[in-house]
């Protein structure tokens, strides 16, 4: 059974051995296996366009590399540091180039800058047309999740809890914030959502925040989950998805915790949901979609949290974040499967494989094209017909 790599080194209490046995109850006979995977009937077909070499990957570190598209052009990165622009519609190499040091998190992308984080803990600001250096600042935290701008200020979220704030333009220092996280908690943490003068992001310690983008100010605070119990394992409340923000509504959900919808202007809560996951979530016009912890997956109605549809077909496969797109649900597993189900109901609808290794971040998804970044170094295109 492969094992589930939530990082690279010690942050306060690395979840290995004990705990990982205890949260996926993984060994050579697991406890709860992984659902078999069941015949269907398609509903849709997806065809793949092209495959295109872009690199390493992940180098089996278990990261999460997020591509980027900006212009008709995907940007990659791999843990070693090359950097790779391929035409999203052809899928050739535009260009390459390699960095001079080894890259931990995923990129981000505006209309002036390529950003991306160093192992060292320097957040580094490329030109997109020529990958020249325009600034770089020294964070001294390890940042695994992608950099967020909004062309004006880009934030990153710190494994340690920390987020900074940088004007974009010239990569100046506006503001940071020191979030005391506890003992046990995952690998990983949100990208940080930017919208109408506000930062919002999630901590491990199950708090939902909101700043104002250029002082800093905390506008608001809500918990998705209380934690509770006597030894850390039970008390973990951790919040890894990024938040989804919708018709001033922001949606986010922490392990276990709550679902919640909060209102973007107040921080009011309009409704929470008991749940429990890893990941974000998906939402659309009527639904809001999450996958569970357990490999439970759930439709909930947008406006009142009433529960849709329940899929537990995928139990124990270690789902990732779902993605909405167009009357289909997307999710990958944790074997590099691709589980393609009807929005209105549920029903799987059809099943692709980019790669066995898994998928690393999220896919893109531009019109009817879908792209992924496989783990083992590889771009794959696919055009999805209805």
């Amino acid at each position: 059974m492969k094992r589930f790599d939530f990082g690279l080194r010690l942050v306060r209490l690395t979840m290995t051995g004990a705990v990982l046995t205890a949260l996926f109850a993984c060994s050579s006979e697991p406890v709860n296996p992984p659902a078999e995977l069941e015949d269907f009937e398609p509903q849709v077909f997806m065809k793949r366009l092209w495959k295109a070499p872009v690199g390493s990957g992940d180098n089996e570190l278990g990261l999460s590399l997020v591509p980027v598209l900006r212009d008709g052009k995907i940007y990659t990165v791999d843990s070693f540091g090359l950097l790779q622009v391929t035409d999203a519609r052809s899928g050739k190499k535009i260009r390459k180039q390699q960095l001079t040091e080894r890259v931990l998190g995923g990129l981000g992308v505006d209309q002036l800058c390529l950003y991306y984080t160093s192992f060292q803990g320097d957040l580094v600001c490329l030109e997109p047309e020529t990958g020249n250096q325009r600034w770089r600042r020294k964070l001294a935290s390890e940042i695994v999740a992608a950099p967020s701008s909004n062309n004006r200020v880009v934030v990153v979220h710190t494994t340690d809890g920390k987020v900074f704030a940088h004007d974009a333009s010239e990569g100046n220092l506006l503001w940071r914030y020191d979030n005391i996280g506890p003992v046990l908690t995952l690998r990983g943490n949100p990208s940080p959502v930017l919208a109408d003068g506000q930062v919002i992001t999630a901590f491990a310690d199950g708090e939902l925040i909101a700043f104002e983008e250029r002082s800093g100010q905390v506008l608001w605070k809500t918990a998705l989950a209380v934690s509770e119990g006597r030894t850390e394992l039970e008390r973990l409340v951790d919040a890894d998805g990024q938040p989804v923000l919708s018709d001033n509504l922001v949606y986010a959900v922490a392990y276990q915790g709550n679902v919640v919808a909060v209102d973007r202007r107040s921080g009011t809560e309009v409704w929470s949901k008991e749940a429990s996951s890893f990941n974000g979530l998906a939402v659309d016009e009527e639904h809001l979609y999450v996958s569970l912890a357990d490999g439970t997956l759930l439709a909930l109605n947008r406006e009142n949290s009433n529960e849709v549809w329940r899929s537990e077909r995928f139990l124990n496969r270690r789902l990732g974040t779902p993605y909405a797109f167009g009357n289909v649900l997307l999710v990958d597993d944790f074997e590099g499967y691709v589980h393609v189900l009807l929005k209105s109901n549920g029903k799987q609808a059809f099943r692709l494989r980019p790669d066995s290794d898994g998928i690393m971040g999220r896919p893109i998804l531009a019109g009817n094209d879908l792209f992924y970044y496989v783990r083992d170094g590889y771009l794959v295109a696919y055009k999805i017909y209805r």
